[in-house]
């Protein structure tokens, strides 16, 4: 298993248990993958990031696991957001390079700053 497979499916592990913390919580910031692309050898996951809080957030780093149809992890795509208003979404793009079948990618934020 690769290191970083072993640091994604960790952190996977830690998101869906509740255990990560960060200054602002998932209630704060939403991210949704709104599609996913081949496009020329890539894949690339488009997100919208969310900001529910009353006031600005940035950055925000996102993390994203590339998983196939069986929910086996594929590698992992990083995106950045300098900052979001309050109430509002801003949009940015992860990508990966790979020849295997993606189907989801799941994503999660680590270390947004009020």
């Amino acid at each position: 298993m690769k290191d970083n497979e072993m640091k994604v499916q960790a952190l996977l592990l830690a998101w869906t248990l509740g255990l990560t913390s960060t200054s602002a919580s998932a209630a704060d910031i939403d991210v949704d993958v709104l599609q996913i692309v081949l496009r020329y050898g890539m894949v690339q996951a488009d997100l919208k990031i969310t900001n529910n809080l009353p006031t600005r957030v940035g950055p925000i780093y996102i993390n994203c696991a590339f998983l196939d149809a069986n929910r086996r992890f594929i590698d992992i795509g990083r995106g950045l957001v300098t900052a979001v208003a309050p109430g509002s979404a801003a949009y940015t793009k992860t990508a990966i390079v790979t020849d295997e079948q993606i189907q989801s990618a799941k994503c999660m934020i680590s270390n947004p700053q009020r």
